[in-house]
């Protein structure tokens, strides 16, 4: 009996001393907590009294006209106008002001709101433009606080959207890669073709230098100047002399997929550029005139 029970004793020791001898496992490291998003500014708001620019960011955070975001916006015009409205915030009050009324600053409807991911908001409100161009600015939280603002934020909201849309792309365009250009006018139609490096018309030699050069910036990829109405109205294209148009110019490639038309209107008010549309693309746009008058004939 007492060397079973000395061999138990021995047993339990033994048990014990490889119980002591074990490392105990390490208690888990607390899971970090996750970092708040920064906050960053979700939408913009600029008026110059009489027109309003709406900006928001769509679910990709893409910046998108709030009005139509179907439109070809710029983003980096937008991110520029986010920046400007940014900077107001930094602004110095103006020693010893008078009133907000007294600026201009009363019932105003010049200003900017922008929005941020939070659901905060900020406007400032733009009152009386001083001589030097500034405008007299003032935080809604803080009307007391009177400051000189640049007014390029009230400068693009009254020049409009139009003025911040993507232009497409014409594309430039090697000798080999020109089957032909054929213009419309009215039902006269002449095709020009490249024969042994000279540009020739209705198989005839071309010696205007006004029209070689034109053939010449048709290859270089001219640039579309501007957007003149992104959605236009029915009427739109009769007025801007596109129903009829003045001409229909098609450049045809080698490869249909790069082959383009233009259809020529009438003269903007400069007369230095025409209005154009694009292929089927009912959007009409601001070409330059030299580009397309001796093709189109308006020249004579």
């Amino acid at each position: 009996m007492k060397r079973i029970l000395w061999f138990f004793c021995a047993a339990l020791c033994l048990v014990l001393l490889c119980a002591c001898g074990k490392k105990q496992p390490k208690p888990a490291a607390p899971e970090p907590e996750p970092e708040p998003e920064p906050i960053r500014i979700e939408s913009l708001e600029c008026s110059d009294g009489e027109l309003t620019l709406r900006f928001h960011r769509d679910d990709d955070g893409r910046w998108v006209w709030t009005d139509n975001p179907g439109f070809a916006l710029d983003g980096a015009c937008v991110d520029a106008l986010v920046d400007d409205a940014v900077a107001l915030d930094a602004l110095s009050p103006v020693p010893d002001a008078e009133g907000p009324e007294f600026y201009g600053l009363y019932d105003t409807r010049k200003y900017v709101t922008t929005g941020y991911s939070d659901g905060t908001s900020v406007t400032w409100r733009f009152g009386s433009r001083t001589d030097d161009g500034l405008y007299y600015a003032s935080p809604e939280s803080d009307p007391s606080r009177i400051c000189l603002a640049s007014g390029v934020l009230l400068e693009q909201a009254g020049q409009g959207i139009y003025v911040m849309a993507v232009l497409p792309e014409l594309p430039a365009l090697t000798e080999d890669q020109i089957q032909s250009v054929t213009v419309d006018r009215g039902g006269e139609t002449a095709k020009y073709t490249l024969y042994n490096d000279q540009w020739r018309k209705d198989s005839r030699d071309i010696t205007d230098p006004a029209e070689l050069q034109a053939l010449s910036d048709l290859l270089a990829a001219p640039a579309l100047l501007r957007c003149v109405d992104y959605a236009p109205p029915e009427d739109a294209a009769q007025i801007c002399g596109l129903n009829p148009p003045a001409a229909v110019v098609t450049v045809n490639c080698t490869d249909p997929d790069v082959t383009y038309t233009l259809t020529v209107g009438t003269y903007a008010e400069d007369g230095a550029a025409r209005f154009v549309t694009l292929g089927a693309d009912t959007t009409i746009y601001l070409m330059d005139a030299a580009v397309l008058d001796p093709l189109s004939g308006a020249n004579e």
